[in-house]
């Protein structure tokens, strides 16, 4: 019979269950997920100030990568 042995963290040397790893593991993707969200808002900076495109542009590019709702816009714009 074979024996199951729980995973080890290398880290403490503790004992984890699956389910922890599991969360480990979506934590660490989903900090992944974030810093590419940030070199997107980053590339759409650059981009605008550089005069590559411009604001509605930038809008529909952070459209286009689920951005747009962290980029607080006011919706009464006035021109001067």
């Amino acid at each position: 019979m074979t024996s199951i042995t729980k995973p080890t963290d290398f880290a403490t040397g503790t004992i984890t269950s699956s389910f922890t790893n599991f969360v480990l593991n979506a934590l660490r993707c989903d900090a992944l997920r974030a810093r590419l969200l940030i070199a997107d808002i980053e590339s759409i900076d650059v981009a605008l100030r550089g005069g590559f495109i411009d604001a509605d542009g930038a809008i529909a590019w952070a459209h286009d990568i689920g951005a747009l709702g962290l980029i607080a816009i006011s919706t009464t714009i006035t021109s001067t």
